[in-house]
């Protein structure tokens, strides 16, 4: 079900402590709170050079992810960077810029933690300059490649959409790569600039995604199932936290590079499952 969502009040960003349990069964299992002044390796590594999305206009750096206030601070600068993984003559498109016009923020748990039947919750303050593109998302651990493995946008935002939400789940029509996706994009007032409590809440029958009090996109697993059988959505995935920038072919507008520097902050994460 659709529903419109509303800007909630919730408390100052800061310092903070998770809760070890939540109503209706939630305990604790894992969690970041960003009150540190780097960033934690047993949970967290940096992506960094050019990675995905042809067209973006950014190259992430270790120097974009910052700690502020007990926060996560990913930066994005307009400023020619030199492309840490760029390879003179290499047929691959994302090694072939030798310098990016911005350079921003990108963390992943790949390889250090899976999330899968459980709540996850990221309250974070998105950034709406012109060709920002923030995003908090999961790909799924299966070895089929993209769409096919699924994935999971919890929030993701196209600068050019002002307050409008995108909660979209990816995975391959009919297994192969034709991307398909279940997707709802209300419009939440106060979006950008307010601190929202972005959540996914996935178990044996369905993955819900929402913002604040209000769910946006449900998908019931069971009605997503390849013609041999396999079934994106019975493993979990890693997560990623970034700020891209727009440019040609992607979702999000060219960047002003007049607006920028911007900040995509995260007060924290925390994953619940319902204990043993």
């Amino acid at each position: 079900m659709l529903l419109l969502c509303l800007s909630l009040p919730l408390a100052a960003a800061g310092k903070s402590q998770a809760p070890k349990t939540l109503p209706g069964g939630w305990v604790l299992e894992w969690n970041d709170e960003f009150n540190g002044s780097k960033l934690d390796l047993k949970k967290w590594q940096p992506e960094l050079g050019v990675i995905r999305n042809v067209g973006a206009a950014q190259t992430y750096t270790q120097d974009c992810i910052q700690f502020k206030n007990g926060m996560l601070v990913l930066k994005t600068e307009a400023k020619e960077t030199p492309v840490s993984n760029f390879k003179p003559g290499s047929n691959k498109w994302f090694e072939q810029r030798k310098t990016m016009p911005y350079k921003s923020g990108s963390i992943t748990t790949q390889g250090l933690k899976t999330f899968f039947h459980g709540r996850l919750e990221v309250r974070a303050n998105i950034p709406g300059n012109k060709g920002a593109w923030p995003a908090i998302w999961l790909i799924c651990e299966n070895p089929w490649g993209w769409p096919q493995c699924g994935e999971i946008d919890i929030m993701e935002h196209a600068s050019q959409q002002h307050d409008m939400c995108h909660a979209t789940i990816h995975w391959g029509k009919n297994g192969g790569d034709q991307d398909t996706y279940a997707t709802h994009h209300p419009k939440i007032n106060g979006l950008t600039g307010n601190f929202h409590l972005y959540w996914m809440e996935w178990d044996e029958k369905q993955i819900r995604l929402g913002v604040d009090k209000q769910t946006i996109t449900t998908l019931n697993t069971d009605t997503v199932t390849y013609p041999d059988g396999r079934k994106p959505f019975d493993k979990g995935g890693y997560l990623i936290i970034n700020t891209a920038v727009g440019g040609p072919g992607t979702m999000t507008e060219a960047p002003d590079a007049s607006q920028y520097p911007c900040q995509f902050q995260v007060d924290y994460v925390r994953y619940y499952t319902k204990g043993k």
